[in-house]
C-alpha cells in the first residue's frame, strides 16, 4: 500500500497511524456536486499531520471562503449540480 486517503482523521492518532503502518494518510476535501472538479488533498509537503489540514488548492481551482464560512469553488471544468444543466 502506498497511501491511505480520506477525510477527518483523528488528529491524536494520525501520526501514530502513519508510524505503525508505514504509509501516509492523505487528508482531502471534495464536493460530490462537482463530480471531482473541486478536490483538495494534502498530498504534498508540508502535510501538517495531526492538524486536519486538507492542503492547498491545485492550479486552476479557485476557492473562496466568505465571512460566515460558506465555501464556493470555481473550476476550469464544467460543474454539474443536481439538475441536468451545468452550474455557473
Amino acid at each position: 500500500m502506498r497511501f491511505g486517503y480520506g477525510a477527518n482523521a483523528n488528529p491524536k492518532d494520525h501520526a501514530a497511524f502513519e508510524a505503525r503502518f508505514g504509509f501516509p494518510l492523505i487528508e482531502a476535501w471534495a464536493m460530490t456536486e462537482t463530480g471531482g472538479g473541486a478536490l483538495i488533498a494534502a498530498s504534498r509537503e508540508p502535510r501538517h499531520v495531526g492538524t486536519r489540514c486538507i492542503g492547498k488548492e491545485p492550479p486552476g481551482l479557485e476557492v473562496l471562503i466568505d465571512e460566515i464560512w460558506n465555501c464556493s469553488c470555481a473550476s476550469p471544468a464544467p460543474i454539474r449540480g443536481a439538475g441536468s444543466s451545468p452550474a455557473t
